[in-house]
């Protein structure tokens, strides 16, 4: 089935205009699944160049013992594992995302857990906890030595050399930088933390063998504004741990958003599908 996103749109912008926001569930791919029912408190702080929490409490309950079908979308079996502490457990093998749009901004995240409150085989309220998209960056390496991660090198291995694994895992060889010459990029603030994230997705989506549909893009425009230089050698941790404090001493902002069918394209891109987009740019 096709998703019809220009129906969609037209459906989120008359909630917004009779709600002040839509709220939303999405699936792991960034679609629709629900409007999230009514909602009684939603903390979504922003911070400069921070990944941020977000923690949203909704009425799940419709009357008569009966509880809203996001329960099903969020809860372990619907209400059928209790947890030792008597709470419900989240239906952690899921990956599910939850969107709020108001008029010019759409903000997602995704979410780690949820806390169920009253009646185990009825619910009133479940209080969502998500994190911001950005944390996606901490969880993509930054190579010290980008070009030798190499595409179609991926083997079963049984095994390393402590113990047997209990699960045949599919592992591919990288390579680390020894030294420190050839493998700090450098320039100005803006364009060089744009790059470092590029390049770190390109090496990253080659060995994944992610060649269509990538799940992060990085927006290409400019800002054009003076950009202080700056030095960075990628140590292998993560993006976000290699940029996050250049980027803050530099004034350089470093955000994410979930693009959609039907939004402006992303400069440098041709998107058709939900796709998180950074956005580098430097600060007056």
């Amino acid at each position: 089935m096709v998703f019809d996103w220009e129906q969609h749109k037209k459906h989120r912008a008359q909630v917004i205009a009779d709600r002040g926001q839509w709220v939303g569930l999405l699936d792991a791919d960034g679609v629709p699944i629900m409007d999230v029912p009514p909602v009684v408190e939603l903390k979504a702080p922003q911070a400069r160049n921070a990944p941020t929490s977000f923690e949203c409490t909704i009425n799940v309950a419709t009357g008569y013992g009966v509880v809203h079908q996001i329960v099903k979308e969020l809860v372990a079996d619907g209400l059928g594992i209790v947890g030792p502490d008597g709470q419900l457990v989240p239906a952690t093998q899921k990956t599910r995302m939850i969107v709020v749009e108001r008029p010019g901004e759409r903000r997602a995240f995704k979410i780690t857990h949820v806390v169920a409150k009253g009646e185990v085989a009825a619910p009133q309220t479940l209080t969502i906890h998500a994190v911001s998209l950005l944390d996606m960056l901490d969880a993509v390496p930054c190579p010290s030595f980008p070009g030798a991660w190499k595409a179609d090198q991926w083997r079963n291995f049984e095994r390393d050399e402590g113990a047997e694994f209990s699960t045949a895992r599919s592992l591919a060889p990288v390579e680390f930088a020894a030294i420190a010459d050839g493998f700090t990029v450098g320039g100005p603030a803006e364009a060089t933390i744009r790059k470092l994230i590029m390049d770190s997705l390109a090496a990253a989506y080659r060995v994944a063998g992610v060649k269509n549909n990538p799940p992060i893009v990085v927006d290409t425009r400019v800002s054009n504004r003076p950009s202080p230089e700056v030095l960075i050698r990628p140590t292998d941790k993560s993006i976000w741990q290699e940029i996050q404090a250049v980027a803050l001493a530099a004034g350089v902002s470093v955000t994410a958003s979930l693009w959609w069918p039907g939004d402006e394209q992303p400069q440098g891109e041709r998107l058709s599908l939900p796709t998180a987009v950074v956005r580098v740019e430097q600060k007056g």
